[in-house]
């Protein structure tokens, strides 16, 4: 179908909009990851502070998502999660697992305020600020054997050591955020072309395409594992690390209309890279690309539920984005976008949108595209919408 240029590119571009307030409500504030900061660098110095030579020349910093800048405030409540790491310089061969969790644990409860807030996890302990956040608190050591400076962190239930590397996990997502995929769209309007579409509503970029997709994708997974299924739902590194493997993919071999078709293509082709069993072992394997020796789906091996909750659960996330596509009307994008990441969130990201199409309107600054999509009037040539080659 024949059809301006610009068109579908603005409806995107506002699609685009919406998911990036989305993603901006749900994420930790600067004010808040200050707050954060704060707190954990007391408790480094409390435990740093200890008798226990153990607990001597504690370091912390943030892990996961709050490192990784993919925070999302988990569905239903307030408080956000932040993953911490405590590194301590003993060596593992000098000290048990259990030995290291365990004193960190007892100099916690030491404090009176720490006392009323902890909480033990299988590999770490946990303490709740109510209403703003909790601090989840791993401690490791060195581990002598990972050449790009991993650690090993205690396994409560496995009763010894695992191997991790956050700082370089960190490191590798985020030179893969860094990359830049070949989208058409900042090429094809060029500035004359955008100079005759008259003043709409503010279009909102994606910040950050692979930080934002993976926001998307753990809001989505929340919704999808709300209630009795929670215990199936992917866990965050799984679908961060795929994610990452597959925005690589796809920055360097597609050629795009827009961010939000890379967004589509990232998501769709998540399964394809998982990584092939080791020699002499089947299952399922997404290991860790900075050090050896840790699978982050090692649980499903052990329970296939997992994986089928997966593959569900992309097919439904892959649609639910494709869908936006293919739907017309502000109040119909609400509904699906609210279904898809949160009825409220929606609305609020919508509703500056809504007003601005009904100031626009009232000054007759307004038209209605082919598609039914509020746009703005457009002159100039009418061309196809350039074809896409995904490298698949």
């Amino acid at each position: 179908m024949m059809r301006a240029t610009a068109v579908p590119y603005l409806r995107e571009a506002q699609l685009l909009g919406f998911l990036e307030r989305i993603c901006q409500a749900l994420e930790l504030t600067p004010t808040q990851f200050g707050d954060a900061e704060d707190h954990y660098r007391a408790v480094a110095t409390f435990l740093a502070a200890a008798d226990d030579p153990l607990l001597r020349g504690c370091d912390i910093y943030p892990q996961g998502s709050a490192a990784l800048g993919t925070t999302v405030r988990p569905e239903g409540r307030d408080e956000h999660d932040i993953d911490l790491v405590a590194r301590f310089p003993v060596s593992a061969k000098m000290v048990g697992p259990a030995t290291v969790r365990n004193a960190v644990g007892r100099r916690l409860a030491e404090h009176a305020t720490y006392r009323q807030m902890l909480e033990p996890k299988n590999r770490c302990w946990r303490l709740r600020y109510a209403g703003q956040f909790h601090l989840d608190i791993t401690p490791s050591v060195p581990n002598p054997t990972c050449a790009s400076g991993g650690e090993l962190v205690p396994d409560r239930e496995a009763r010894m050591w695992k191997p991790t590397n956050p700082l370089g996990f960190c490191d590798w997502f985020s030179a893969r955020a860094t990359l830049v995929p070949s989208i058409l769209a900042h090429k094809e309007l060029s500035e004359g072309t955008r100079a005759q579409i008259e003043p709409l509503p503010a279009q909102t970029p994606l910040k950050g395409i692979l930080r934002r997709t993976v926001q998307l994708l753990k809001r989505h997974r929340d919704l999808a594992f709300r209630g009795e299924d929670a215990d199936l739902k992917p866990i965050s590194i799984i679908i961060t690390t795929l994610a990452a493997r597959s925005y690589e993919a796809c920055a360097a071999t597609g050629v795009y209309a827009t961010e939000l078709d890379v967004v589509l293509d990232v998501v769709e082709r998540l399964p394809h890279f998982f990584d092939a069993p080791p020699l002499g072992k089947s299952g399922y394997f997404v290991l860790n690309p900075t050090t050896s020796g840790e699978n982050f789906a090692e649980k499903w091996n052990a329970n296939p539920d997992l994986a089928s909750a997966f593959v569900s659960w992309h097919k439904m996330a892959s649609s639910d984005l494709r869908t936006l596509l293919e739907i017309a009307g502000q109040d119909t994008i609400e509904r699906h976008i609210g279904r898809a990441f949160g009825e409220q969130e929606a609305r609020a990201a919508i509703e500056p949108t809504t007003k601005a199409v009904e100031e626009a309107r009232t000054q007759g600054k307004l038209s209605i595209a082919a598609t039914g999509v509020m746009a703005g009037r457009v002159s100039g040539s009418v061309r196809p919408r350039p074809n896409t080659n995904f490298g698949r």
